[in-house]
């Protein structure tokens, strides 16, 4: 195995979180432009392989259950409404899930990740207020 992970996906396709994690771990990856695998499963299985991350709970934490919870709810239900589009809504985003915004906001700003998200969604000027 050559270490260099690859990613299928496009720009303004589930394979976002899938780069943003793998840029956040400081791990080499290739993209291919096909149709992303399953994206809740990956950063689930690439934050159990990295736990100095914190980016998962343990297996045997009290979080564990929670947080697969929200993984496969987010995964299945609220990136397929607001980012898997070129477009990706965040002003509504923000105003229908108030409670997440402030996290979303941390990913949207970590400057690790800015040369990612201008590749992948290129947010018009203004779009972090």
């Amino acid at each position: 195995m050559s270490g260099i992970d690859i990613v299928h996906g496009a720009p303004g396709s589930g394979s976002a979180p899938i780069e943003a994690a793998l840029t956040l771990l400081g791990l080499p990856y290739r993209g291919e432009d096909q149709a992303p695998w399953e994206s809740a499963a990956i950063l689930i299985y690439r934050g159990d392989l990295n736990p100095e991350a914190g980016l998962a709970p343990a297996l045997a934490s009290a979080a564990r259950r929670g947080f697969l919870r929200w993984m496969t709810f987010v995964s299945a239900t609220i990136y397929a409404l607001y980012w898997i589009r070129d477009e990706p809504g965040r002003y509504r985003f923000y105003a229908v899930a108030p409670g997440l915004a402030e996290a979303i906001r941390r990913v949207d700003t970590d400057p690790r990740l800015t040369r990612l998200w201008g590749e992948r969604f290129p947010f018009a000027a203004g779009w972090e207020r």
